[in-house]
């Protein structure tokens, strides 16, 4: 089954790459090992970086030499040792994280010098060692084998899965109809209701504009240097909140449908950036 897959991904190849130098075997395996690990990893990296995790990540990585360097030392697959050790290490990480008052960065850090400390010491006791972590550590996309892009395959839909059903998918939008005309501005406002009615992803707006923010937003947050007010749009939209906001007698004023402006004065004629 596996093997009438392969075949037919790399005719299909055959017909997409016409070149020569994608004619070996190999070089089609190379080609579809990129294609498989190169977005599953961007696409982990996103919310790697968003939950402030790229030095965990760092540190997790880096525990695969001493994970490699105890499979070899041992006789033991170092692919299996490798995602053993590091499993091991990423618990280890947050049981300490979580019983102690130590900051993440301080028990990452920790963690990470020492992996990276008894990788080395391992290294070192045994001579020619060295030479046979090459390949586990970085790898070579040449003599990737046929079992080896399966399971590629099968991490690159889990990873896909995961992303797709169980991550808490967010868009953020910071002042995305500043300078547009109403119109515009109403086409924009349309069109991201609609694919949030569909799609039934959470949407985060960072808006000056009140008119977007009272016709769009089930919630609101209110800030002015603190936070002034936060719930439902229809009940923090007051006067009062208005005035600690922009200030002392700030009240909305609305122009004509025709015009479709409407700004945030004061009783001194001046106009405030928000809109309504």
């Amino acid at each position: 089954m596996a093997e009438t897959i392969l075949a037919g991904v790399f005719s299909l190849m055959d017909r997409l790459l016409p070149f020569a130098f994608a004619e070996p075997a190999f070089m089609k395996r190379a080609l579809l090992a990129l294609l498989l690990t190169a977005p599953a990893a961007a696409a982990l990296g996103v919310p790697l970086v968003q939950h402030r995790m790229a030095f965990f990540s760092d540190a997790i990585g880096h525990s695969a030499f001493t994970g490699v360097a105890l499979g070899v030392l041992l006789g033991v697959s170092p692919s299996w040792t490798m995602a053993a050790f590091g499993a091991i290490v990423a618990v280890a990480i947050t049981l300490v994280k979580g019983r102690t008052g130590l900051s993440s960065d301080t028990v990452i850090g920790v963690f990470f010098s020492t992996v990276v400390a008894l990788g080395i010491a391992i290294i070192s006791r045994e001579k020619g060692l060295t030479r046979n972590l090459q390949a586990f550590l970085y790898g070579d996309p040449l003599a990737v084998t046929d079992a080896e892009l399966l399971w590629m395959a099968a991490l690159f839909l889990l990873v896909s899965a995961y992303l797709a059903f169980l991550y808490n998918r967010i868009l953020l939008l910071d002042e995305p109809v500043s300078g547009v005309d109403v119109a515009g501005e109403e086409q924009f406002c349309d069109f991201l209701s609609k694919v949030h009615r569909d799609s039934r992803f959470s949407l985060l707006l960072v808006s000056h504009d009140l008119s977007v923010v009272s016709r769009h937003a089930d919630r609101v947050i209110c800030l002015n240097r603190r936070l002034v007010c936060s719930g439902a749009t229809t009940q923090v939209l007051t006067p009062e909140n208005l005035a600690a906001m922009y200030g002392t007698d700030a009240h909305l004023f609305r122009h004509s449908q025709a015009d479709g402006h409407g700004h945030l004065h004061d009783n001194g004629g001046r106009r405030g950036s928000v809109q309504e």
